[in-house]
Parts: structure tokens; C-alpha cells; sequence
């Protein structure tokens, strides 16, 4: 075999194990973090995966940074999230004191 026909054979096998799935089927990753990370928070704060309109008397958010961190952060903050003045997602909104 030529050395020049490596690469090509490279990509051939690399195609053949993308295709095949690689063998053993993805974790569900988004639920497990979801059940362990984001749940928890829930229950804990007392919070729901709604906006600011739906809680009487928000006491503090659950917001997705721009960098991908989940942070329990004040009403306030968590509201100017929400109406766009701060950056990040507005995740839930919280009923118990951070």
C-alpha cells in the first residue's frame, strides 16, 4: 500500500465507525444532568420552569449563564435575565430565599 493512500483509508474507517454508531449506543446525558443538577434545585428552591408572570412572589431565579453555569441568583437579577437587561436564561423562578 502506498503512503499516500493512508489518509484516504483513515477516512474510510472513520466514516465506517461514525456510521455504525462506534459500537455502543450515547448515554442520556441530558436527562441524567437534568435529574441531578437542575431537579434538585427545584425542589429545593421551591421553584417552577416558568416566567415571572406566573409566581406571586418570586423570591429568587434559577438562571443558565452565558458560559453554561446553572446559578440560584435574587428575584431582581433573575427578573432583569428575563426581560433581557442581563445576559443569560431565565431557567425557573424560585418561591424560597437563595
Amino acid at each position: 500500500m502506498a503512503p499516500r493512500s493512508l489518509p484516504a483509508l483513515l477516512l474510510v474507517g472513520l466514516l465506517a465507525v461514525g456510521l455504525s454508531g462506534g459500537g455502543s449506543a450515547p448515554a442520556p446525558a441530558t436527562e441524567d444532568g437534568y435529574e441531578r443538577v437542575v431537579r434538585p434545585l427545584l425542589v429545593q428552591h421551591g421553584c417552577r420552569p416558568v416566567g415571572f408572570d406566573a409566581v406571586e412572589r418570586p423570591r429568587a431565579a434559577l438562571v443558565r449563564t452565558p458560559r453554561g453555569r446553572l446559578v440560584l441568583v435574587s428575584a431582581a437579577r433573575g427578573r432583569a435575565v428575563y426581560d433581557g437587561r442581563r445576559p443569560g436564561v431565565l431557567v425557573a423562578v424560585c418561591t424560597r430565599q437563595p
